[in-house]
């Protein structure tokens, strides 16, 4: 074996598949340093390369996200369960605190009447919007 393909594997994190961003980032410069990627058009090209397979990255490093996060080895139907609620309960507590805010800056006079009701207007729809993707 040779040095570079070693670095790779490691990266790669245990035989998975080149999937996020991050390490394709650490592909790219191993790949640099190796020689595989030689000119400025080569570069461009993979950047173009993971520019197109955005969404997938997107995905494949939340997933790793949530799995590291939550200690599970795969995403079962139990375990989406428990991810919605846990973003839920997060959203709505967040949403709470920053209708809190929003008050405390209304009292204080430094937000209009006309502001402060079509913001918390704007929360509210937040909260509904979610509640109908939920049941959806």
């Amino acid at each position: 074996g040779n040095y570079f393909e070693f670095l790779k594997e490691e990266a790669a994190g245990s035989g998975l598949e080149r999937k996020t961003v991050q390490r394709d980032a650490t592909f790219q410069i191993i790949d640099i340093i190796s020689g595989e990627i030689e000119t400025t058009h080569d570069l461009i090209e993979r950047f173009e390369e993971i520019n197109a397979n955005y969404s997938e990255y997107r995905w494949a490093w939340s997933y790793r996200m949530i799995l590291d996060y939550y200690g599970f080895t795969s995403l079962t139907e139990e375990n989406v369960e428990r991810v919605k609620s846990d973003y839920i309960t997060a959203r709505r507590a967040w949403i709470a605190e920053i209708k809190k805010d929003a008050a405390k800056e209304y009292r204080l006079g430094d937000v209009e009447e006309e502001v402060f009701r079509n913001f918390n207007d704007q929360l509210d729809k937040e909260v509904d919007f979610e509640n109908q993707k939920l049941y959806m």
